[in-house]
């Protein structure tokens, strides 16, 4: 299960915390939009609460183009990507920040071209406020409408064979595990929506279970968390509600035999193990 956003209802995710403080960082998620917007949807996004300062993810009305944005308190820059984004069909959405002059958009897999004006997100107050549907700036808005899932960030510049990997549905958690900094499968089933990194759980408003896409998952025993959440925390997750979610339809997990850099086929494509990956 994702979760379907009513953006007439301002249905949001959100917690009152940003674990980053400093770039490069990175952003992804998955968005299957039901309804051109009239402005912009934000996706994903930081900001600080009061004022044009942080990163998102946003879709445009206009040519229906993909935007990974920065703003640096007095102004917003962004990548574009030239292709348009389509109408109820899942998407993989990303965005990476390596330093205060650079940002490129990522959508299934294709990267826009580089932005390269000068934003600094954590130049002045620090973004303090974190939201799956909408973005903060004073007022909430530009609330997106459709589902989401599989929202998570990274403080680290992912690569584009990073993001082609995402695109292709592998696990967050299974791409740069070690800067990994918060994670949000967004299955639908808990109120808060857990966090299965750093704990930071989103607070659910409005926001209804929806079909989840496809994803490739690692093994419940390859698990790593990070930041103070526990293995057994995880495993309490999964058995609450977590683990068949997790897999549907079509989806398969990385299993012990499937060590660091192994190629494994599934789903008619092959994917490589990260290299990061632990195994137990």
């Amino acid at each position: 299960m994702a979760r379907l956003f009513d953006d007439a209802a301002s249905d949001d995710l959100t917690i009152s915390q940003v674990d980053v403080s400093a770039l490069p960082v990175s952003m992804a998620c998955w968005v299957r939009p039901n309804a051109v917007p009239a402005a912009s949807h934000v996706a994903l996004s930081f900001r600080r609460n009061n004022e044009p300062r942080g990163c998102d993810l946003t879709l445009s009305s206009a040519s229906n183009r993909a935007i990974a944005r920065t703003a640096g308190g007095a102004s917003i820059s962004g990548s574009i990507l030239a292709s348009a984004w389509s109408l109820n069909t899942w998407g993989h959405f990303g965005g990476v920040f390596p330093s205060a002059t650079s940002r490129t958009v990522y959508f299934d897999g294709a990267a826009g071209a580089e932005n390269t004006e000068t934003q600094d997100p954590f130049g002045g107050s620090a973004p303090n406020r974190t939201t799956v549907g909408m973005r903060v700036q004073g007022a909430e808005g530009e609330n997106f409408s459709g589902d989401i899932a599989e929202a998570a960030i990274w403080a680290a510049a992912l690569t584009a064979e990073e993001f082609a990997a995402l695109a292709a549905g592998t696990s967050p958690l299974l791409i740069r595990p070690d800067a990994l900094v918060n994670y949000y499968p967004i299955i639908g089933r808990h109120s808060p929506e857990i966090d299965l990194v750093s704990g930071n759980d989103l607070t659910v408003n409005g926001a209804t279970a929806s079909g989840h896409p496809r994803m490739f998952y690692p093994a419940r025993s390859r698990f790593v968390p990070a930041r103070g959440v526990t293995e057994r925390t995880v495993a309490a997750s999964l058995d609450a509600g977590l683990a068949l979610p997790f897999a549907p339809a079509g989806t398969r997990t990385f299993g012990h035999g499937e060590d660091r850099g192994q190629a494994v086929a599934a789903g008619g494509r092959t994917f490589a193990v990260p290299t990061g990956n632990r195994k137990h």
